[in-house]
């Protein structure tokens, strides 16, 4: 602000200064002009005896000529002296409109002849004459010989012709005395009779350079404008909201045009033979445009000081009169001129009042405003009192327009600079505020991580205790899960999003095999499909090339391209393919979703641009920007093919790895490099070697790829305490499992070839529960949806990749501790079971036994060896089993049921539905208890007795088993308390819930209604003699 007020300080130093040149410069010349010019034509004779005209230059004509009215004078009618004629006067330059003759005032038409007598020193050299536009026709005789002819001079208006031409005359005389006779017909012409300009003497050099200078400063203040105009379009082209620029380039432009029209010299030069009607009419027209563009340029720069009204007088006004003398004759244009003289004189006074007020408001580019048009007020003053021969200073118009022109471009050029400036302040603010924006967003993502999981992880507490909430809590809940997950999500893409844009992302490029990545990308996809009738699938060929990535954002890649694609479909399917060309990987994810408007292809890869088609926005617009920015960082490029309502097909390209397996490693020292090397070049290795012997407490299974991470995991578990077996693919680990019994912990990498590690795990789960064998996964992503799907495989535990040793060695020791633990729980909670056989049951039985031993012995010894087996499980506490086969368990409860039948007789009724040959091995001691239940606390309670159904039904991959009573059914509060595992004094169904829930997962699932019955259903899984290859 300071600085401005300065500048404006300046300008008023500035202003007076310039006017005060300019004024002092007119007055030099007005003086040097009056001396030039004091050889004056007087009563028909010019005195040049004292001029010389090599020293003092070029005189004018000017002054009283003969004059002669209705006369066609030739020099020899002035040598018949038979003939006298009256003689008058005339003042040139001048017209002789209103000129009185013989009591008669003379109007614009007719003709007369005008002579002039000049005495001079004697010349040598060849002289010249500057005849100026006369705007008439002409004859023009010098010492009787006729040296000029411009059109076609006569006594009427059918035989003039007029024409427009300024004239240069050259002629040799080397007498004393010059005769001068200049015959001027003037018919049906817009101009008045006479000359306009001064007819100049001098010799050929001197009216040669006149005649250039003229053409020299036309054509500059000609080019001057026409470069300003040109140079304003281009400022509208790009910036078209200031209109004020195309205003002042039209007025620059009309200002250009007009110079060149009023210059006769130069319209020679361009048309050979102009038409003078049609150059008069554009000259009219365009100057008249050129004060409309002043108008309208004036009031767009000041528009808030606008009188409307008077603004839309004058505009419309100014418009009218430029159609109308568009397309009037000439001589209507002609006498309609008084209308635009007043017009442009209003048009003057308003502009100068709106810039006025604008001075006073301290707007900015006023002062230079009123500063050009002073400049050109001065001059067209200068111009008018030269035109009436008040002052001699010459013509200055076009050199206050130049003036003005200038002084109105650099009020835009400083009003551009201006802005310029403050553009370039708020750009440095709005980076510093962006960088602060970002700084903030990144601190804020990383704080809301926290109490974000902190919202789905109690969320996903409560929906796993379901069963004591109703469904519209149950849709609540998950409804908030949901919304975290895709908040969690967004967080993730917004650190991306900042670090790309902040250049903080660092690629860890190696060797990766497609086919793996793809795999657990569409296996982790699955989850996302919900109820859409959708398949994922994968195309891609075995022995397709690998490529060289960052495996991590190569999945990002991918997960965002099939998550988008599983977004936007509803059923179809959703291809992965890859084929390599010109050593890259192009990979293609095709979909038969609702498409992509071609127009919007290039929308869609910008940063926090969606695509508002459906109503499923559940973004911000980030994931194709960052895929693009990833596929480039990568040296690839992204394209979109779509039609609307028949898919898209988004294809990426990515270079080809020259190498399989192979890892970018920077070795700390060249120690570490010959290890490494060492173990990469053992081509001997066996995948089962161990660094140590077989005694080991626990045996650990190690599947991974890689034969450097395989190692590592190898070398940080060398105690004697472990015995470790390696694997290298997933086909490989099974076959290992089958191999090597009694394996305590398998430690699986997730991205495998061949085999995903959630492929192996969905295998070792349908043999191995969760307690028998433990799996840890290994894996490289950190997204919620990989470890979800890892658990939902079946697997225990997850580290991400590289793991550190510190913490691979807790999770494993602390996978393995808790296996041990459980396993000794379980078998401390069958041994109390087992104890708790109470007495009264022996007794009964016994009872029973020898009520049979009078009147059946027979079977009273079935009912002994019934007993025997009863006895014999249950008091078996060696047996250091944790799985017995269906059979054997149907077994003890068979037993326990005869000794029941025997002792309640026709009250207990029992039935078997065992499907044969079911391959399935189940924790001891899980039925009796149940089928105990049903007989004491069902049949028992109920006077008539009841019937006990026992059924085992093989499913996909469980073997339910129900036992069902018609008995008195369990009422609510007990029911409750038996699923809550605060049932008091039923230790037998709170272990069999406890064991279910620690080996599976699950426990037992109870319907019952009360005095109809009650029914408990439990699902085994079935085991496999061998794994599926």
């Amino acid at each position: 602000m300071k600085e401005l007020v300065r500048h404006k300080k300046k300008l008023y130093i500035i202003i007076p200064f310039m006017v005060f040149i300019i004024v002092g410069v007119m007055g030099i010349n007005n003086r040097f002009s009056k001396k030039r010019l004091e050889a004056k034509a007087v009563d028909g004779i010019v005195d040049l005896s004292e001029w010389d005209l090599t020293k003092d230059g070029i005189t004018a004509l000017d002054g009283t000529w003969e004059f002669y009215w209705n006369k066609l004078l030739t020099p020899e009618d002035f040598k018949n002296v038979n003939n006298p004629v009256k003689i008058e006067f005339i003042e040139l330059p001048g017209t002789w409109d209103g000129l009185k003759v013989k009591d008669y005032i003379l109007q614009s038409d007719g003709h007369a002849t005008l002579r002039v007598k000049v005495k001079k020193k004697t010349e040598k050299e060849i002289l010249s004459l500057y005849m100026p536009s006369i705007n008439c026709s002409y004859k023009l005789w010098i010492n009787n010989e006729l040296i000029s002819n411009v059109g076609m001079v006569g006594k009427d208006k059918d035989k003039v012709k007029i024409e427009r031409k300024e004239n240069i005359v050259n002629f040799k005389n080397e007498s004393e005395h010059l005769e001068i006779v200049l015959q001027i017909s003037n018919y049906d012409s817009i101009f008045k009779g006479g000359t306009n300009g001064s007819i100049l003497l001098g010799n050929y050099k001197q009216i040669q350079s006149y005649v250039y200078k003229k053409i020299a400063l036309n054509l500059f203040v000609f080019g001057c404008l026409f470069i300003m105009a040109f140079y304003h379009f281009g400022l509208y082209l790009l910036r078209r909201k200031d209109i004020s620029t195309l205003y002042f380039g039209l007025l620059c432009l009309c200002t250009a045009l007009r110079e060149i029209l009023s210059s006769q010299i130069i319209m020679d030069e361009l048309f050979l033979d102009v038409n003078w009607i049609l150059q008069a009419k554009c000259q009219c027209v365009i100057t008249e445009l050129a004060l409309l563009m002043f108008l309208l340029f004036i009031d767009s720069i000041y528009k808030k000081y606008r009188n409307t009204k008077v603004y839309n007088a004058l505009k419309y006004s100014m418009m009218m009169i430029i159609i109308f003398h568009s397309f009037a004759p000439i001589k209507i244009v002609a006498s309609t001129l008084i209308i635009c003289t007043f017009m442009t004189i209003f048009l003057c006074i308003y502009g100068f009042y709106i810039v006025l007020k604008a001075l006073i408001k301290r707007e900015e580019g006023a002062v230079i405003i009123i500063i050009g048009m002073l400049i050109v007020f001065i001059t067209v003053t200068n111009d008018f009192l030269y035109n009436n021969h008040i002052i001699f200073t010459g013509y200055y118009t076009p050199v206050g327009l130049v003036l003005f022109t200038f002084a109105q471009s650099f009020m835009l050029s400083k009003k551009f600079s201006n802005a310029f400036n403050t553009v370039e302040a708020l750009s440095e603010k709005l980076i510093s505020l962006d960088k602060l924006k970002d700084e903030f967003l990144a601190n804020t993502t990383h704080e809301l991580r926290t109490p974000l999981n902190g919202i789905v992880g109690i969320s996903e507490t409560l929906l796993d205790d379901s069963k004591n909430l109703n469904q519209y809590q149950i849709n609540n809940l998950s409804l908030i899960v949901s919304s975290g997950r895709r908040l969690s999500k967004l967080i993730n893409d917004i650190l991306d999003f900042s670090k790309l844009k902040n250049k903080d992302i660092t690629l860890n490029k190696k060797s990766v095999d497609i086919n793996q990545v793809v795999n657990v990308v569409l296996e982790v996809s699955n989850n996302l499909i919900e109820n859409k009738k959708i398949e994922l699938i994968s195309t891609i060929s075995e022995e397709i090339p690998y490529v060289f990535v960052d495996e991590n954002r190569f999945e990002q890649i991918l997960y965002n391209l099939i998550g988008n694609a599983i977004k936007n479909t509803y059923e179809g399917k959703i291809i992965v393919s890859a084929c390599c060309k010109n050593n890259m990987i192009e990979i293609s994810v095709s979909d038969t979703g609702i498409g992509i408007p071609e127009e919007k292809f290039e929308q869609i890869f910008k940063a926090f641009e969606q695509l508002e088609m459906t109503g499923n926005n559940k973004g911000i617009g980030l994931g194709l920007s960052i895929t693009k920015r990833f596929i480039e960082l990568h040296g690839g490029e992204i394209k979109v093919e779509s039609q609307l309502n028949k898919g898209s097909k988004f294809t990426f390209t990515l270079p080809v790895s020259k190498e399989k397996n192979s890892i970018q490693i920077i070795p700390q020292n060249n120690g570490a490099l010959n290890k490494i090397n060492t173990v990469i070049n053992n081509k001997h290795m066996n995948s089962s070697e161990s660094i140590n012997s077989n005694d080991g407490e626990f045996k650990i299974l190690v599947v991974d790829d890689d034969l450097i991470n395989r190692q590592v995991i190898i070398n940080n578990f060398s105690s004697s305490k472990y015995f470790i077996i390696s694997a290298s693919d997933g086909e490989e680990a099974l076959n290992k499992l089958l191999e090597h019994k009694g394996i305590d912990l398998v430690i699986l990498d997730v991205m495998m070839p061949k085999m995903s590690g959630y492929e192996v795990c969905r295998e070792i789960r349908k043999k191995y529960s969760l307690i028998e064998l433990p799996v840890l996964l290994l894996t490289a992503s950190e997204k919620t949806e990989v470890i979800e799907v890892g658990f939902k495989v079946g697997a225990n535990d997850y580290l991400f990749k590289p793991v550190d040793k510190v913490e691979l060695t807790a999770r494993v020791n602390t996978l393995l501790e808790l296996k041990k633990s459980v396993e000794q729980a379980v078998t401390s909670e069958l041994c109390f079971l087992q104890a708790q056989i109470k007495p009264h049951f022996l007794f009964n039985a016994l009872n029973t036994i020898m009520s049979f031993c009078r009147t059946n012995p027979e079977r009273a010894r079935e009912l002994l060896l019934d007993l025997s087996n009863y006895l014999r499980k249950s008091f078996d506490f060696n047996n250091k089993e944790k799985f017995v086969s269906l059979e054997n368990e149907m077994s003890f409860v068979k037993s326990y049921l005869a000794i029941e039948k025997a002792r309640f007789s026709k009250r207990l009724n029992i039935i078997y539905d065992i499907e044969p040959n079911l391959n399935c091995l189940m924790p001891p001691l899980i039925l009796q208890p149940l089928v105990e239940n049903a007989v004491r606390h069902g049949i028992a309670s109920k006077r008539q007795g009841g019937t006990v159904n026992i059924s085992a039904k093989g499913e996909s991959e469980f073997v339910l088993i129900k036992v069902e009573d018609d008995g008195v059914g369990i009422d609510k509060e007990r029911l409750n308390s038996i699923l809550n595992k605060t049932i008091e004094g039923s230790v037998g169904m709170k272990n069999i819930i406890k064991r279910l829930d620690l080996i599976y997962g699950y426990g037992i699932d109870i319907q019952t209604e009360q005095d109809k019955g009650t029914t408990i259903s439990l699902k085994i899984p079935l085991r496999k003699e061998k794994f599926n290859d």
